[in-house]
């Protein structure tokens, strides 16, 4: 029997875009862009799941929401939307929605979160379900923001435990601080995994079976950071139309993980300092206070004490949060780790896209291994989800289906045999040896040829260029005056 599937968009062009995609993947669909023309069709026909935009115009997303689950209870629906509102995310999964998604939305993921959520509506009873739609339970509710809303940043990706030193210092002091009440601070660069820390810290504690809320602080406009945090009162500001709950009141009972913590602007920090000290909050256009029971966790990818000299933040509140600091080392400084993270992230991949596709082969792996990845963990993880929608089912991943900036780095490139032991340097041979003193033996042990020079210092002109186009092939021939395959043979010398 083939699964009715609704879509709702604000964008036609996404309806189609949805609908065309569910359909070749064996579903029936239907989509409309109009609120009224959506609960008609609900009434009208019987849909196994609705795929729901939460910025619809017109209408609030929650009570728009509860209309559909008062025409058909049973009914899981996903929400989609273009902006990572915390509050409105968790507000939606509290009153019964499946999932919330971020756009733009990865089709493999989407069918993974479509069929995922039919099995769940099948397979669970009816008094399950019925439980699970109650508004009232706040159990439950909290349970599957816990599950799924709190899944956006990793997308279901697991923190690998490393077997490297420094991970093995990291591991031990989450496991010291963990069952205690500190806050913490976790330092790293962008893309090290501090989320994960701060939840392996969450799910290791005393508050596991509370939630876990984590809040983008980078992603707050100055305005609405304290209604994000402290919630509002309805006409406390333009734009204010319902009274809202902040992070503080719904992370109550368990932990709140504020990334990118520095971003605050210092009256917000002042709030917050407050919040934590005396263990009350306000809301925007309130004059009452409300306790709540919260442990804080923060991150920045900055040293904050630097921040803290330089006057972009509160020394009081730094000295309040830095009760214990954990710093998570990057990817380069743990490259025994790094074959562990590729193999735990290809088996997820192929799981999600439904392949079986096997770890990289050797000369794709001392790429992985030799590049200096500044995006970290994050940075591999993309890497290797998109070598694997490239590879063909049962096969390993090569060189080929590698990106040509990782091909291309310059410590790969160094590591290269090219034409006789030519290096890739950023200066040509030429300019070392203009360089160097009159009369100076300091001159390379190994004489090299004139077309040895001159190889280099093409390659080394290749590479700029394709820097410079963001290895862009077409262009970077173009401004070289070659044309493509040329390009390509002499990329093809170096194995690029």
């Amino acid at each position: 029997m083939l699964r009715k599937i609704l879509i709702l968009d604000k964008d036609l062009a996404m309806c189609q875009k949805f609908s065309s995609f569910l359909r070749s993947n064996g579903f029936v669909a239907a989509s409309t862009s109009c609120n009224k023309e959506a609960l008609q069709l609900i009434k009208a026909s019987d849909f196994d799941l609705i795929l729901c935009d939460s910025e619809l115009k017109n209408t609030y997303p929650v009570d728009f929401l509860l209309k559909i689950k008062k025409l058909k209870p049973g009914i899981p629906i996903i929400s989609i939307s273009d902006s990572n509102n915390v509050q409105t995310a968790v507000e939606l999964m509290k009153s019964g929605a499946f999932y919330f998604m971020l756009k733009p939305i990865n089709p493999e993921r989407l069918l993974d979160v479509v069929e995922s959520a039919l099995k769940d509506r099948y397979t669970t009873n009816k008094d399950q379900n019925a439980a699970s739609n109650d508004l009232s339970n706040q159990v439950n509710s909290q349970s599957r923001v816990n599950t799924e809303c709190d899944k956006l940043a990793t997308q279901g990706y697991p923190y690998i435990t490393g077997v490297s030193e420094v991970s093995k210092k990291l591991y031990k002091s989450i496991d010291l601080v963990a069952p205690t009440n500190y806050t913490v601070i976790i330092h790293g660069e962008t893309g090290t995994g501090k989320e994960s820390v701060a939840r392996m810290i969450h799910e290791k504690s005393k508050r596991k079976d509370g939630p876990f809320l984590a809040v983008d602080c980078g992603s707050l406009s100055k305005e609405l950071a304290a209604s994000e945090l402290f919630g509002h009162e309805k006409g406390a500001f333009t734009g204010a139309l319902q009274t809202r709950e902040g992070a503080f009141a719904l992370a109550h009972g368990g932990t709140l993980f504020l990334d990118e913590i520095g971003n605050l602007s210092y009256g917000v920090q002042l709030f917050l300092l407050r919040a934590i000290q005396e263990r009350v909050v306000r809301k925007v256009g309130s004059t009452l206070e409300k306790p709540v029971d919260v442990r804080l966790i923060v991150a920045s990818n900055e040293d904050l004490s630097n921040a803290v000299v330089q006057r972009k933040f509160r020394e009081d509140l730094y000295h309040r949060l830095n009760e214990f600091s954990i710093t998570v080392p990057a990817l380069r400084d743990r490259r025994v780790d790094l074959p562990m993270f590729v193999e735990s992230f290809v088996t997820h991949a192929s799981r999600r896209l439904d392949k079986n596709i096997l770890p990289p082969v050797k000369s794709a792996m001392e790429i992985l291994e030799t590049y200096s990845w500044p995006g970290n963990i994050r940075e591999l993880l993309n890497t290797i989800k998109k070598a694997c929608l490239f590879t063909p089912n049962g096969m390993a991943i090569t060189e080929q289906y590698l990106p040509d900036e990782i091909k291309m780095s310059d410590q790969f490139l160094q590591a290269i045999d090219f034409n006789a032991g030519v290096n890739t340097d950023s200066r040509s041979e030429e300019l070392k040896l203009m360089e160097m003193p009159r009369g100076s033996d300091m001159y390379p042990k190994e004489d090299k040829t004139l077309k040895d020079i001159a190889s280099s210092a093409e390659l080394n002109k290749i590479m700029h260029t394709l820097r410079s186009v963001k290895f862009n092939k077409s262009k970077a021939a173009e401004i070289l005056n070659i044309d493509r395959k040329t390009l390509y043979n002499k990329l093809k010398k170096i194995n690029v």
